[in-house]
Order: structure tokens, then C-alpha cells, then sequence
């Protein structure tokens, strides 16, 4: 079995600060291409696709002199470009985490099963049929700082500054795997 993760296809990835989606398009018309060559070459072997869960709408820096243009991070997944990649693959696993990641401004869940639903949902109506659709869910816990004070709940509160304009990470956020070194009592000062 091959799998081809490719989370941010035609951009919003980790360079969304640097690189303009407009520059990243010719991604989204290669794929299909890429999955075709990768299919002939494998045979028969299974080959599934890993795609981002995350909807919604990020807002680059880059765009802000352009009336403030909103970019979906699901743009390798339309209706028209989405047909193209499914005769190549026998699956397709929707990542049902990251659903919050140093893109977004307001806490949400980073993973969830409303919000993958919705995702599956969309997935099934751009580009695949349901008996090619697998979701995964993380075994791991994201965190983000709250900025201010937002007492009633931490979901829907905006987030502390957690990349600076280098998309390099300001230590405001980070992930907790759940393995044993991680299971001890951690001391919190008083």
C-alpha cells in the first residue's frame, strides 16, 4: 500500500506567509497527474490519499492589500478539480484533526467529531463516493494560549500571537502526545 499525504494541496501550508496560493496552483493541476503516474507504477497495490480536515477560511497576510481575500484551505478538493483524482485512488483519509492549527485567530477544537462530520460531509459532496472514504482522529491533544480573559469557555476565545510574521512558532502552542514520559504529575507553581 502506498499513501500520499498532501494536506495543503495548492498552498495555505506551512509557507502561507511566503508563498501565495496564486503561486502554489499549478500544484492542484498536478496532482491528478502525479496520482495517474503513481497508480501505473504500483499496479495493483492499494494507494490512498491523506487530505487535510480542516475547513474554513485563513486569511493570508500577502492578500490583505487585496480587500482582504479569504482563501478555503480545502482548495486542492473542488468540485471541478476533486473528479480528477479519484479514479487513482482507492481511498482517501480525511485527517479529522488539526482542525485548529497557527493558521486560525479563535480557539476551536482541534479535533472533533462535529467538525469532521461537516468535513466528511463536503468531501463526499466535491469529490469522493462514501466507500472510498476513511477519517482518522488524533491520539495526541493540541494546545493554544488564550489571550485576555475569556472566562466562560476556552472554545470560540481569540488566541495569543503563536507564530511570528516568519511562521516560526512563539511558543503559545504546541501538541501532547500521550505516552508514558508524558503521564507523570506535573508541578505547577502556587
Amino acid at each position: 500500500m502506498e499513501d500520499v499525504d498532501c494536506r495543503y494541496l495548492g498552498g495555505n501550508g506551512a509557507d502561507y506567509k511566503e508563498l501565495r496560493n496564486f503561486d502554489n496552483i499549478r500544484q492542484i493541476t498536478m496532482f491528478p497527474i502525479l496520482l495517474a503516474a503513481i497508480r501505473a507504477a504500483i499496479g495493483d497495490k492499494l494507494l490512498s490519499i491523506a487530505v487535510l480536515g480542516k475547513q474554513g477560511q485563513s486569511v493570508l497576510p500577502s492578500f490583505k492589500s487585496m480587500s482582504l481575500q479569504a482563501i478555503c484551505d480545502m482548495l486542492g478538493y473542488t468540485q471541478k478539480s476533486g473528479p480528477q483524482v479519484r479514479p487513482s485512488v482507492d481511498f482517501i483519509n480525511v485527517m479529522g484533526y488539526n482542525l485548529m492549527n497557527r493558521h486560525g485567530k479563535i480557539k476551536k477544537h482541534h479535533t472533533s467529531v462535529v467538525n469532521s462530520k461537516t468535513t466528511t460531509k463536503d468531501y463526499l459532496a466535491r469529490v469522493v463516493p462514501s466507500e472510498k472514504l476513511n477519517i482518522g482522529f488524533a491520539y495526541y491533544a493540541k494546545y493554544f494560549t488564550i489571550q485576555g480573559n475569556c472566562s466562560s469557555s476556552p472554545l470560540n476565545c481569540h488566541i495569543a500571537i503563536v507564530e511570528d510574521p516568519w511562521c516560526h512558532g512563539t511558543f503559545t502552542s504546541g501538541a501532547w502526545i500521550f505516552e508514558e514520559f508524558h503521564m507523570h504529575p506535573v508541578d505547577t507553581p502556587q
